[in-house]
């Protein structure tokens, strides 16, 4: 297990380009700048901030901002993966997240 790799259960073919793994260091440098953008642009897409943390549309658009890559792609990638995604983002933005691959 290396830290800050999100490894996907099966291989990934976004536009082309096949992905075994995410490098989650950007979740690194997340400051409330980028959680505010998320946020700004959640709202805009009529989410309720009550409980956004929770809500998929939220961490596909944090996680478009962090990785830069396009929401599209979060939206997807097969659900056993987004499923751990959301875990691995919540537990990092809590403090208490394992950094490295997703759970089996």
């Amino acid at each position: 297990m290396q830290k800050n790799i999100f490894t996907l259960k099966r291989p990934y073919v976004f536009e082309g380009e096949t992905y075994q793994e995410l490098d989650m260091t950007p979740f690194e440098g997340v400051t409330g700048e980028a959680l505010y953008e998320a946020e700004k642009r959640y709202s805009r897409e009529g989410g309720n901030p009550i409980g956004m943390e929770y809500a998929l549309s939220f961490l596909f658009i944090l996680c478009s901002i962090v990785l830069e890559k396009p929401v599209e792609f979060f939206q997807r990638m097969p659900a056993t993966d987004v499923y751990h995604l959301k875990y691995w983002v919540g537990s990092f933005l809590e403090g208490t997240a394992m950094a490295g691959e997703a759970a089996d």
